[in-house]
C-alpha cells in the first residue's frame, strides 16, 4: 500500500512516496549524475627534446595544473606541459582500458605527435 506524505527538507516541504514497510521515495524525475572520464596526452614544452605523457583523469585543466606545478606523476616534474590529445568517456573503466592500450601502442603515439 503507498501513501503519499510530505516530508520537511531543510525548510520547505517535498513530495515523497511512502511505502507500506516506511521507505520513502522522492517523487519527481530522477536525477542521474554522470561523470566524464578523458584520457589524455601531453607533451613537454620547455624541453629541447619532446616528451610525452599518457594519462586518464576527470578533469583535464585540474590534471594539467598538477603535471606543471611539479605535483602530477613523477615522470613530469621539472616540465612544462601543453595538452595535445584528449578523449571522452563515461566510465572510468572504459579510460583505464584506452590509457593501457595508448601507452603500449607506440605507432598511435607517434601519429598523434605528429598531428600537432
Amino acid at each position: 500500500m503507498k501513501r503519499l506524505n510530505y516530508v520537511a527538507n531543510q525548510g520547505s516541504r517535498q513530495k515523497v512516496v511512502v511505502l507500506e514497510r516506511g521507505v520513502r521515495f522522492p517523487l519527481g524525475p530522477p536525477f542521474i549524475f554522470f561523470m566524464f572520464y578523458f584520457v589524455y596526452m601531453i607533451k613537454s614544452i620547455s624541453s629541447k627534446k619532446s616528451k610525452t605523457y599518457v594519462g586518464y583523469t576527470n578533469n583535464i585543466q585540474n590534471r594539467l595544473l598538477q603535471h606543471n606545478t611539479n605535483k602530477g606523476a613523477k615522470s613530469t616534474k621539472g616540465y612544462k606541459w601543453k595538452v595535445i590529445y584528449k578523449k571522452k568517456f563515461s566510465s572510468k573503466k572504459m579510460a583505464m582500458s584506452y590509457e593501457y592500450k595508448l601507452k603500449k601502442n607506440r605507432k598511435k603515439r607517434l601519429s598523434i605527435l605528429k598531428q600537432n
